[in-house]
């Protein structure tokens, strides 16, 4: 799977999370951060905005007081055509402590954190809560590729504190740990 259908995969899977959100869900805690479901999506409309700005070198206008679902799914849709379209990228993505990286590895990067935030969403709304068993494996298998040093994982970090897991537990429960996410649904 290419990053750009990863990316697109993960937009759609949260995607369909989000268009069934209700005005009052946007106000519920996500599990075991200070942010409710309508910070989610404007960190995940803001990275959106990020990711279209380093694919073509122009940042989309976010729409000032919209409704945070419609502004996100609205966003993630012209990214998401941005991103997946041949052409060379504008601007390469930074992440904290590691620095640059390939376009590739950013969108691959962004597509994890649509997925594990989608999951947050759901377990703050007491919905569902599977990954795509696929989607779930390829994303493990590039939060696994990222390097542990200094900086990178905890408070004030760009991710959050790895938490233990059995190597034999399911696919999503071993993503979740690896993004600090207890699969019963506490986040470090």
């Amino acid at each position: 799977m290419t990053p750009q259908e990863l990316y697109r995969r993960a937009v759609e899977s949260t995607g369909e999370i989000v268009s069934g959100l209700r005005r009052d869900d946007l106000d519920k805690a996500t599990p075991g951060t200070q942010w409710k479901v309508a910070d989610v999506l404007d960190h995940l409309t803001g990275n959106a905005v990020d990711a279209g700005r380093r694919r073509t070198g122009v940042a989309q206008e976010r729409a000032g007081g919209a409704d945070p679902r419609q502004e996100y799914l609205r966003v993630a849709k012209v990214t998401t055509d941005e991103v997946t379209s041949a052409g060379e990228w504008a601007h390469p993505f930074e992440f904290g402590s590691i620095g640059e990286v390939p376009p590739e590895t950013g969108l691959a990067v962004h597509s994890v954190d649509i997925l594990v935030h989608g999951w947050d969403i759901t377990r703050a709304i007491g919905s569902d809560t599977r990954i795509d068993e696929e989607l779930a494996a390829r994303a493990l298998a590039i939060v696994s590729s990222y390097p542990d040093g200094p900086g990178l994982y905890g408070p004030g970090a760009p991710f959050a504190t790895k938490l233990p897991v059995g190597e034999d537990a399911p696919v999503q429960d071993r993503l979740l740990a690896a993004t600090g996410r207890d699969p019963k649904g506490v986040s470090a």
